[in-house]
């Protein structure tokens, strides 16, 4: 057992003592004397290293036994069982007044946390603060557990003692305190706790040589206690303290017990939180580009949601129907007042808002609906229903314009249907796509009978059906014919099953993807 030395105190010394005894917490004791919190620590500091004591319970129960000995010595022996008594109640008295100390510490970090007023550095700082004052530490760092590329794990100092001396230090300290001080060395004093996993506590520590990233602090640590911060089995955290009067041990790793649970819980929610905050960002940047995307697009883009209210619209949708909002302006409004508002752009209102109505009543995503503008636009509308889970988010409105496009078709069609020869188009496959009045005349069927049947049914007799097939099979596989580009005699079947005989001229339309066939029939 240590041997207990006389102590003189001060009088603010003795001040704290008395109301300390009184049950009085540190953050109590600084407003009743009018000083600050950080004050009232570097006084008890000074009483520990004066009665030689490693707790401030052990110090108030010394300071109670102190003068209970002078009052026995006042009061005579008869005295003597009281004084024992004061002793054992101001010990626990004393002990229960640290507990609220910790308390307190605790109740104030996690607030600080939730309530997200404080950053991630300066929740830090608190947490640090808040260990040295009930540790009467004069040194401290509290770091965080991260690993590098290679696998090897790695301290970073979010908060760090400002004990530097000198200006070059403090410059170094100013640049530490802004990216996070590294202790990267697993061999020194404060790197090997994260290999060991276990709580360090070093009485006679060597100078800050043992640890290269605080050398230039010119801070000589006497002292040192190093606690690793756990969440389930994953070390987290590293608690670093130094210069206790009487140094450390387990009985103050045990008592900050709580403290260190709540840091935990602190620096696993703020990784949640920065996974979050990353996700955000990117989620931010994705819709920015998708946003600038689909203004530089001609293609017209609506999305609303199950209620119509309006999400999400671009810049060419709002020049086709002569908007002169910015697309952010209209977000949240109701797309069924827009589409009222529009009804007059149209060629045929009643059967535009029909269409719409019944696309939302279905629920059925529909693609190419031809949209006839009053002016003689045209655009082919796309319909998608947007699911998640099966779950409806909401709609998609896509607008083309087909304007151009309709015109050259219809142009094409009069030409083809004015011709004074049949013209049949079919697919790679030999369905019918094109079948203009000169075949109707020349086969019997009309193009409604002909479009989408297979043209061997049609108008193939029975003993060329094989040749016509190889043909077509041969064509795919080579790109050689000996028909393409001639004008072949042929027999075919009209619509009544009677022979007709035919000058026919085949082509291939090859636009790249699978190719088409054309055929000029002239009755023979």
């Amino acid at each position: 057992m240590r041997p207990q030395r006389e102590a003189k105190a001060t009088g603010r010394e003795l001040q704290i003592l008395e109301l300390a005894a009184e049950g009085n917490t540190d953050k109590q004791i600084a407003s009743n004397l009018g000083i600050s919190k950080d004050t009232v620590a570097s006084y008890w500091r000074r009483i520990l290293l004066k009665y030689d004591a490693v707790s401030r319970t052990e110090v108030v129960a010394r300071h109670a036994e102190q003068k209970a000995m002078e009052w026995v010595k006042e009061q005579g022996e008869e005295a003597v069982r009281l004084a024992s008594e004061v002793s054992v109640r101001t010990k626990a008295e004393a002990r229960e007044l640290d507990q609220r100390n910790l308390l307190q510490a605790i109740t104030e970090c996690s607030l600080d946390f939730i309530s997200g007023k404080r950053g991630y550095r300066e929740v830090f700082d608190r947490y640090l603060h808040e260990l040295l004052g009930l540790t009467q530490s004069e040194f401290g760092f509290l770091g965080e557990v991260k690993v590098d590329a290679d696998g090897n794990p790695y301290l970073v100092a979010n908060a760090l003692t400002d004990l530097a001396a000198s200006r070059e230090a403090r410059r170094k300290f100013d640049e530490w305190k802004e990216s996070g001080l590294e202790f990267r060395n697993l061999e020194s004093l404060f790197g090997k706790i994260l290999t060991t996993q276990n709580v360090t506590i070093e009485d006679d520590c060597q100078e800050s040589s043992d640890c290269d990233e605080i050398a230039a602090l010119d801070l000589t640590i006497s002292t040192y206690l190093g606690i690793p911060v756990f969440s389930d089995e994953e070390m987290v955290g590293v608690i670093g303290l130094g210069n206790r009067p009487g140094g450390y041990d387990q009985q103050i790793v045990d008592y900050l017990a709580p403290l260190i649970a709540t840091c935990a819980n602190y620096l696993v929610g703020w990784r949640a939180e920065i996974d979050r905050r990353s996700i955000e960002a990117q989620l931010t940047e994705t819709a920015m580009l998708l946003k600038t995307l689909t203004d530089a697009m001609p293609t017209a883009f609506l999305y609303e949601d199950v209620n119509r209210k309006l999400q999400y619209v671009n810049r060419a949708f709002l020049e086709i129907f002569g908007a002169t909002n910015s697309p952010s302006e209209l977000i949240g409004a109701n797309c069924a007042d827009i589409a009222r508002l529009s009804l007059p752009m149209f060629a045929d209102p009643d059967g535009f808002l029909h269409r719409v109505d019944q696309l939302l009543v279905t629920t059925q995503s529909a693609y190419g609906d031809l949209v006839k503008f009053a002016d003689g636009r045209m655009y082919e509308r796309d319909f998608i229903v947007v699911r998640e889970n099966r779950k409806r988010l909401g709609y998609l409105w896509k607008y083309n314009d087909v304007t151009e496009r309709r015109a050259q078709h219809e142009t094409f069609h009069n030409v083809l249907s004015a011709s004074m020869d049949g013209v049949v188009v079919i697919s790679n496959d030999g369905i019918v796509e094109y079948w203009n009045s000169r075949a109707e005349a020349i086969f019997g069927y009309t193009a409604e009978e002909a479009m989408g049947k297979l043209l061997a049914d049609l108008i193939v007799p029975e003993q060329y059906k094989a040749a016509h097939e190889e043909g077509l099979r041969r064509y795919k596989e080579t790109r050689v014919s000996r028909v393409m580009g001639q004008i072949i005699k042929i027999h075919g079947l009209n619509k009544a099953k009677e022979d007709v005989r035919v000058e026919l001229l085949l082509s291939c339309i090859d636009t790249g993807a699978a190719p088409r066939y054309s055929a000029f029939i002239r009755k023979v």
